[in-house]
């Protein structure tokens, strides 16, 4: 006899993957986002660095 999986287990199966890959991708998105922000803020403090010591 073929076990058959019922349909709204399987749905609910899929909908919890795809809940868990959007969430890993936000926490990526937002890592990059981290990630930029801080090389901006680096760069900003570097080129005021070269300002005062130019001057």
């Amino acid at each position: 006899m073929p076990t058959k999986i019922p349909t709204a287990v399987a749905f609910t199966g899929v909908a919890n993957f795809l809940g868990v890959l959007r969430v890993i991708g936000f926490l990526i998105f937002v890592a990059l986002e981290l990630r930029q922000t801080q090389r901006i803020a680096l760069a900003d403090m570097e080129q005021r660095r070269s300002l005062l010591t130019a001057t």
